[in-house]
């Protein structure tokens, strides 16, 4: 006599699931999501080339790039100088591959004060709603409002010229977007079971915040970092080229258009290479975000593009 619905000979044996068919964890999928698009593989290479370039500005920048030969100034391409000189005769090329540090430097700076400045408030008042949400907010509503181009200036003007100072500049003036992006993250997950459950067992807020509401609220923030980056580097070839950035004889390639917005009339090539080079960086970190955003399912991604 056998049950109904087991085989004669015993239960079916329950096949053992092998390492490829275990569940593949939340960064291994992102990750396999970004590899398997054209545009993010493209994006993440040309940024990973910047930054070994940048790395290793030393070794692979053919001279010194604030060494002057008034001799050769704007002089044509050549083999001693592939993107010709600058006006004192400096190699263009050089100061690219030199300025590619300070330019990616600089964004890397506004990046981190605008996180440090606006990941904390927007998880409190988000967390904890009220008159703190209120606060907050309305302090943000309030740095919103002036045109941040306008508000950088501002505040390099009292901090005073320079790359630091203009880059903090710059993160105080995104750090609302980080507030407002946070807090609307941590509204959605502060009700979620895992959150209730973890205060229902009496662990502390402090470590509610910090072990389960910011990790679950951190993909939008890595969006947020790839699309402020690229705004930040225009904006510190903005300020440098309103001679507020980098100072001389240092190059960004924002100072590097500046110089060559004046020697316009007479070549076109200096104005060129530096504005290019941003434009791809930029242009790069966009695509990159946008990658981001579709593997992490925060929109309606076009499948795969590979």
């Amino acid at each position: 006599m056998t049950l109904t619905g087991v085989p004669a000979d015993g239960p079916a044996e329950i096949p053992s699931l092998s390492s490829g068919d275990r569940a593949v964890g939340p960064l291994r999928r992102v990750a396999s999501e970004l590899w398997r698009r054209r545009l993010a593989r493209v994006s993440g290479a040309v940024l990973l080339m910047m930054i070994v370039i940048a790395v290793l500005a030393p070794l692979v920048a053919p001279d010194d790039p604030e060494a002057q030969d008034l001799g050769d100034s704007l002089a044509s391409p050549s083999w001693a100088h592939p993107l010709a000189t600058d006006q004192l005769g400096r190699d263009i090329l050089s100061r690219l591959i030199f300025g590619a540090r300070l330019s990616l430097g600089a964004a890397a700076i506004a990046v981190a004060v605008a996180t440090l400045l606006g990941v904390l408030p927007g998880l409190v008042a988000g967390y904890l709603g009220g008159w703190v949400e209120a606060v907050v907010m309305r302090i943000t509503d309030a740095l919103m409002s002036f045109p941040p181009l306008i508000l950088a200036l501002a505040i390099t003007g009292v901090l005073g010229p320079g790359l630091g100072n203009a880059m903090t500049a710059v993160g105080v003036v995104f750090a609302p977007r980080f507030v407002r992006l946070t807090r609307a993250s941590v509204i959605d997950i502060r009700e979620a079971d895992f959150v209730h459950a973890a205060r229902s067992i009496g662990v502390a807020e402090r470590a509610i915040l910090g072990r389960h509401v910011l990790p679950n609220a951190l993909g939008p923030l890595v969006v947020q970092v790839t699309v402020t980056a690229g705004f930040a580097m225009l904006a510190e070839a903005s300020l440098s080229f309103l001679g507020l950035g980098v100072q001389p004889p240092e190059a960004s390639w924002g100072s590097m258009i500046g110089e060559a917005a004046r020697l316009i009339s007479r070549t076109k090539l200096l104005v060129i290479w530096p504005g290019l080079a941003i434009t791809v960086t930029v242009l790069a970190l966009g695509f990159l975000g946008d990658s981001l955003r579709q593997a992490l399912g925060l929109e309606q991604g076009s499948g795969d593009d590979a």
